[in-house]
């Protein structure tokens, strides 16, 4: 099965968002017009201004019209810090883990997920599918969709040996 190509959209909504969780800008800050990212990025305005909904829907950005796009916030502040899953709940009872990832890659995401994440249909999620061994023993088949959602963390998994370390170690890490 071929690599799926990331959508232009797509690249400039990561890229941004990046930006503003770098702190590359602040809450109140201006972004580039439309024009602007248009002429940096070679991209129709059309594509701009669909990465730039994203934003606004998730709550990054705010449109005023005749003034710009304006830096909000994150309506929604994660805390990687304090989650913990199988590999760290296991370990943390002295059993050994292990993992055999069977899938670690970068796909659209699923028709009946696009709903469950409200992200569009052709936006690219983190497939990833393990087999779970506790003390040696096959314990679960587990398989998951992670919303990238500009979070570039996620990305990184997919370059990351999952069979060696936690996937909620790794985002900590990143």
């Amino acid at each position: 099965m071929g690599e799926t190509p990331i959508p232009l959209y797509y690249k400039l909504y990561v890229d941004l968002k990046e930006s503003l969780n770098s702190g590359k800008y602040q809450k109140g800050d201006k972004l580039p017009t439309e024009k602007e990212l248009c002429q940096n990025y070679g991209i129709s305005r059309l594509t701009v201004r669909r990465a730039m909904d994203e934003l606004r829907r998730e709550g990054f950005i705010e449109r005023l019209k005749g003034k710009g796009t304006f830096v909000t916030g994150s309506k929604r502040e994660e805390q990687l810090a304090i989650l913990t899953g199988f590999t760290d709940e296991a370990r943390k009872r002295g059993s050994e883990t292990r993992s055999v990832v069977l899938e670690n890659k970068l796909v659209r995401v699923p028709a009946d997920a696009v709903e469950l994440f409200d992200i569009p249909a052709d936006a690219m999620v983190v497939l990833l599918k393990s087999v779970r061994f506790l003390e040696g023993e096959p314990y679960a088949i587990e398989g998951a969709y992670h919303n990238v959602g500009g979070d570039n963390r996620f990305l990184s998994i997919t370059q990351s040996n999952m069979g060696k370390e936690s996937l909620y170690g790794i985002l900590r890490k990143e």
